[in-house]
């Protein structure tokens, strides 16, 4: 995906492909005050405020191991990473938990991409997503469950910029290593997933990346997309 390197207060027709913006066009032409009423401003207040938190906590677990990975406990049919021939960026969105934590609350995971399992111990796994790839979560079993953007160390480290369909905030800049904690309960209960939220990244290797997240109330499902 090319993203141009500018992420700050723009609005994002310029920075992504506009079939992500369809449904906020829609919105915006039919006059939707809701949407029309949120500030850029609102989007570095996202971060400041501890909606979406850097981390770099995960740094000192070092490049992915290659051994102690469990079994994949999720729903789904993407190859596991090492044993395909699978091979892009290693930013990855993340998922940690116990294994029934993350049985219960990942509905189904698809795409072009791969997945990692690796057991930190005390029973607790974290889940690596690698590629293009989209997770259907089921957003009332998170409140256990750890969601992130983990930045991996191949980019060396991220600028990254949180919006919707209106424009995005001030970029910000976090360490190769260091994770994008991500609270999909939170964001729900704020009414931010009202409208698609995005994280545009962009590496210091020059990769561009996208994460998305989009709520589907009639099924309580919050889908994460993530384009690499």
């Amino acid at each position: 995906m090319k993203i141009p390197a500018a992420m700050s207060l723009v609005h994002p027709t310029t920075l992504f492909p506009t079939a992500y913006f369809s449904r906020a066009r829609r919105a915006l032409s039919a006059g939707s005050a809701k949407a029309a009423a949120i500030s850029l401003g609102t989007f570095a207040a996202i971060a400041v405020a501890g909606w979406i938190t850097a981390s770099a906590a995960m740094a000192d677990l070092g490049p992915p191991p290659s051994g102690d990975r469990g079994s994949d406990p999720t729903v789904g049919t993407l190859p596991s990473h090492g044993s395909s021939d699978f091979d892009a960026l290693d930013q990855t969105i993340t998922l940690r938990g116990t294994a029934a934590d993350l049985r219960a609350a990942v509905v189904s995971a698809s795409g072009d991409g791969a997945i990692e399992s690796i057991d930190l111990g005390d029973g607790q796994l974290w889940l690596r997503y690698y590629g293009d790839v989209a997770l259907e979560l089921n957003l009332a079993a998170l409140a256990d469950v750890e969601v992130a953007i983990f930045t991996g160390f191949q980019g060396g480290g991220l600028s990254y910029s949180v919006g919707q369909a209106i424009g995005f905030g001030e970029a910000r800049r976090i360490a190769a290593g260091g994770s994008i904690r991500l609270d999909p309960l939170r964001f729900q209960v704020a009414g931010l997933l009202d409208d698609t939220l995005f994280v545009a990244g962009l590496h210091q290797s020059g990769a561009r990346t996208l994460t998305s997240l989009d709520f589907q109330p009639v099924d309580g499902i919050v889908v994460i997309r993530q384009d690499i």
